[in-house]
């Protein structure tokens, strides 16, 4: 499924570059950076005995490049970086980061976007807040994971104020350590938002649906809802009353299902 879903955002790349380069105008940029740090730890490994300090020296080397038209525009970075460590040079090794972004004007009023996050790293901390839902347990040492994350979203606006979008995203974790499981996440999304009375009464919905799939865990269907009654006052300044419902499903197991009332 990764290998099609790659093959999809090529696709959809090449289609983007096609149509924008018999486009009347465009502005393309390339950015390139370099970075060189030093790290100490006094944990190299992570443990709470027989703690080891270390120096890592982290260099990186990478680029964001970008299309830019009237409706459309794709951005592509990439920073590869290499860990050279001072006492142990066995854990020297390779990091990759990678973040594609793609969205189409399809008319006036609908856009479509389409983006993919890529980690590959033995950090045991990031800087990446996109994938926080996807790891469920605290890491431990310095072994090698991957991360990913793929979505695609088409909006709609169909008023002043309202609109409406359908979204869609997939992510995986990946582990060289057998101690923290591997998953797979599917999230399909709705967002409305509907003025009945323009600039005076005006709802919102959202609504999502989350699969997990663990290797050893329970596999699991999480449904989240909000219903939003905004009363407008002016153009800067409202009210609202909100009532967000959660319902976790585990499929088996112990685990027990709940739901979550939040008024």
């Amino acid at each position: 499924m990764k290998n099609k879903y790659y093959l999809f955002l090529f696709s959809v790349s090449y289609l983007f570059l096609f149509t924008i380069s018999n486009a009347d105008s465009y502005q393309a940029t390339f950015t390139p950076r370099i970075s060189v740090s030093e790290e100490y730890t006094d944990n190299h490994f992570l443990t709470d005995d027989n703690k080891e300090h270390e120096y890592i020296t982290n260099t990186s080397i990478g680029f964001t490049a970008e299309v830019l038209g009237r409706s459309n525009g794709m951005s592509i970075s990439y920073d590869p970086s290499y860990s050279w460590h001072d006492r142990y040079s066995d854990n020297d090794v390779w990091s990759h980061r990678a973040a594609f972004d793609c969205w189409i004007g399809i008319s006036r009023n609908t856009r479509l976007e389409i983006n993919d996050t890529f980690l590959h790293t033995e950090e045991p901390v990031t800087e990446i807040e996109d994938f926080t839902e996807v790891d469920t347990t605290i890491r431990r040492n310095r072994q090698t994971y991957c991360r990913n994350s793929s979505g695609v979203e088409l909006g709609h606006q169909f008023g002043e104020s309202d609109s409406i979008s359908l979204g869609f995203v997939y992510s995986f974790l990946k582990n060289d350590d057998s101690t923290i499981e591997d998953n797979e996440r599917y999230n399909p999304s709705m967002n409305l938002t509907y003025w009945v009375v323009p600039h005076n009464w005006g709802l919102e919905l959202n609504g999502s649906y989350t699969r997990g799939e663990f290797d050893v865990s329970n596999d699991f269907d999480n449904w989240v809802g909000s219903l939003r009654l905004i009363k407008g006052f002016t153009r800067h300044f409202d009210i609202f009353v909100q009532y967000n419902h959660t319902y976790m499903d585990y499929i088996q197991g112990i685990a027990n299902n709940y739901h979550v009332y939040n008024p």
